[in-house]
């Protein structure tokens, strides 16, 4: 999903058919969005092959339904991506959350991400604010990597050499020129030990305002 100011006729669609998979916790068929849901049938499966490739829904479950139809349910990814686009689905989130998680699909993947199976159960409150913050978090990084995307020059040179850096970070011929040019040039290297120290003092002062708050969850689990 593009989370454009002005969202196209198509965006606007895939929102609509997103938040119908959505609405009640259950996972849809196409024949549920086209004859429950009233959704055109070609529609309906553009925007399902769409959303399946852009992994913002998935097949839940192990069988199709009775009927060979396959029953689809949206990944965190998906949510991430809607949100912020459409005020209602914004305001639904942990409407959402209640409904999902009593999915086990959904819950597996919240698991994965961090949730506690026990919290969710005798503590929905405070798993429902983690989850908006996360969803939250995530849509606001994933903006900013749009931005980047339709706009590299918004960062400086040396901005888009470091990150294109860290995607080749594992690449062993690029490792070996990395290390040539730190020792090399000393601005190159002067750049890259400025970000490890900002990285480094940023890091320690995140363990030390959260260490109490990492012992008090911890101590709870």
């Amino acid at each position: 999903m593009s989370k454009q100011v002005e969202l196209s006729t198509y965006d606007l669609k895939a929102t609509e058919i997103f938040k119908l998979i959505m609405e009640d916790g259950e996972p849809k068929t196409s024949y549920d969005l086209i004859f429950k849901k009233n959704q055109p049938t070609a529609t309906v499966h553009r925007h399902i092959d769409r959303m399946i490739k852009d992994n913002e829904i998935i097949v839940y479950g192990e069988k199709k339904n009775i009927r060979g139809r396959k029953p689809y349910g949206p990944t965190l990814y998906g949510i991430i991506s809607y949100y912020g686009v459409d005020k209602e689905f914004t305001k639904n989130l942990e409407n959402y959350f209640d409904l999902w998680k009593e999915n086990q699909d959904f819950r597996k993947a919240l698991v994965k991400m961090g949730f506690d199976e026990t919290k969710m159960k005798y503590f929905p409150e405070e798993c429902r604010k983690m989850f908006r913050t996360w969803i939250y978090y995530s849509a606001m990084a994933e903006s900013a990597y749009d931005k980047l995307a339709e706009d590299p020059y918004i960062l400086s040179y040396e901005g888009q050499q470091f990150i294109g850096g860290m995607l080749i970070a594992n690449n062993k011929k690029a490792k070996q020129e990395y290390e040539e040019l730190y020792a090399f040039s000393k601005p190159f290297r002067e750049g890259v030990d400025s970000f490890f120290l900002n990285a480094q003092n940023y890091h320690n002062e995140l363990k030390n305002k959260t260490k109490k708050l990492i012992e008090k969850l911890e101590k709870n689990n």
